[in-house]
């Protein structure tokens, strides 16, 4: 048996017949006709007129071509697989009643405790920052009175000059004149030594009298800055200085 397409002389579909049968049968029109025939319009379908008049309810044998024994085989095969069940829906569990939270409320003495630990915790730390805050900003008047004529050079400490940082330990100049570089070193140490002296820290501790200090300086032609050197060898040879670029 081969299976061939072929097209139904009447009505034009295209059809699956058995070459080897005499006849074969439209599933579409009901039209009974010569397999040999639809075969050949198929393969030269052109000035086939297909006239699609109505057939009689075709009753007789089936003309359908059998399927082979491998056809049968996966169509068995495909039956005997088990179908997936489809997995049912998540209950949803709607309680009877409206659900009630807890009604948490406060007595007035526990309030009166929160209250008093609140006041408790913003009075600790204002002991504590306040102190900090005048200490830092009494030591900045006495930076600015200090370096008035502490440098190489007068600073007009109430136009051009600011201190920063918690511990006052960064400074900037601004000049209105050029500065060599040996000033600035100068400056810095100045700077430095009067800081030290408020803080009461020992010049001999380089980290904590020298090392944790920025002093920039802005110059007309660019300037200079000094941050936190790391050794007395780099302050006094000059290369702990950064020169600024207009």
């Amino acid at each position: 048996m081969a299976i061939k397409e072929g097209r139904c002389p009447n009505c034009g579909s295209i059809l699956q017949l058995d070459s080897v049968s005499e006849k074969g049968h439209c599933i579409f029109c009901d039209a009974v006709f010569a397999s040999k025939q639809a075969i050949e319009i198929a393969e030269n379908p052109k000035d086939v007129v297909f006239p699609n008049t109505p057939q009689p309810k075709y009753e007789g044998p089936s003309l359908e071509p059998h399927q082979g024994p491998s056809a049968q085989a996966a169509v068995r095969q495909k039956l005997a697989q088990p179908v997936k069940k489809a997995k049912p829906a998540p209950v949803i569990y709607i309680p009877k009643d409206p659900v009630k939270l807890p009604d948490i409320r406060l007595s007035k003495k526990i309030k009166l405790r929160i209250l008093a630990i609140s006041l408790a915790v913003i009075i600790l730390t204002a002991g504590v920052g306040i102190p900090a805050i005048i200490a830092r900003d009494q030591d900045r008047a006495s930076l600015f009175e200090a370096m008035k004529d502490a440098g190489p050079f007068p600073i007009d400490t109430a136009k051009a000059m600011a201190v920063r940082r918690n511990d006052n330990s960064y400074l900037l100049i601004a000049s209105g004149q050029s500065v060599s570089q040996e000033d600035m070193i100068a400056l810095f140490r100045a700077f430095c030594e009067e800081r030290a002296a408020l803080r009461e820290i020992d010049l001999n501790d380089f980290r904590a009298a020298y090392g944790r200090v920025t002093v920039e300086m802005v110059t007309p032609d660019g300037g200079f800055l000094i941050d936190q050197p790391e050794s007395l060898a780099a302050l006094n040879d000059g290369s702990a200085v950064t020169v600024l670029e207009k």
